[in-house]
């Protein structure tokens, strides 16, 4: 039997267990039995959580050394209100796995949770939330509109909203059955397993038809979709 030769680890395994062990001791003064802090390194599509502990008083001075230290580590956190360290966590990857349905793995860009950042104790994150994440990380912006009662989000083929002549895509949730009873247009809540994305697009001249739909689960082939539809309107 052979032995393989020991090497060292890698730079950026290393400093993520440097940083772990920072964390792990961090002095700990929490302001409530239930109030959890999740530290994790945030990949855009994927979480690695770091550590786990009660989370100090907001305004203290603990809670200051505590956001500047992640903030200097690029490190991102959520605020998770549960009966343990365990719930905690779970809480934290099921929400971002929420947040992040969207987004495509190792994206070079896209947005990073911020330090302390508070989440719900239940349900998830709102359609349009969702959304601006996963077309964060193709380089888009959804735009949020409304009229109606009804809402729903404009994608352009840059960042700002699409004028007049500009080919754009619509992207919104639809349900048959509201709560009122009639059909629901909207990107201002979270998702039912009952909805569905459904896609529109215009020629920026008045004109619109739809172009798909999918179930909710199925978010990345609408950004797939939208993508590369305003690629071939741009060219």
């Amino acid at each position: 039997m052979t032995n393989t030769p020991f090497t060292r680890r890698s730079t950026a395994v290393h400093e993520l267990r440097l940083t772990a062990q920072v964390i792990a001791g961090l002095p700990t003064q929490p302001h409530a039995p239930d109030q959890w802090t999740v530290v994790f390194v945030d990949f855009g599509h994927d979480l690695l959580v770091l550590g786990t502990h009660p989370t100090p008083d907001p305004g203290s001075e603990l809670a200051a050394d505590q956001f500047a230290v992640l903030h200097a580590q690029d490190l991102s956190s959520y605020e998770v209100t549960a009966s343990s360290a365990a719930d905690a966590e779970r809480r934290a990857r099921a929400y971002f796995a929420a947040e992040r349905m969207g987004v495509a793995p190792w994206s070079e860009l896209g947005y990073v949770v911020m330090p302390g950042t508070p989440i719900p104790a239940e349900g998830g994150p709102d359609a349009l939330r969702i959304a601006i994440n996963a077309f964060a990380a193709r380089g888009l912006t959804p735009y949020h509109d409304d009229d109606a009662g009804n809402t729903w989000m404009v994608i352009g083929p840059d960042r700002v909203f699409p004028g007049k002549g500009v080919s754009y895509a619509v992207l919104y949730v639809y349900n048959p059955t509201s709560d009122e009873g009639e059909e629901e247009i909207t990107v201002d809540r979270p998702l039912l397993p009952s909805d569905e994305w459904r896609i529109d697009v215009g020629d920026g001249y008045g004109n619109e038809k739809h172009l798909m739909k999918r179930p909710v689960s199925e978010l990345a082939d609408c950004v797939d979709a939208i993508v590369a539809l305003l690629a071939e309107r741009r060219n």
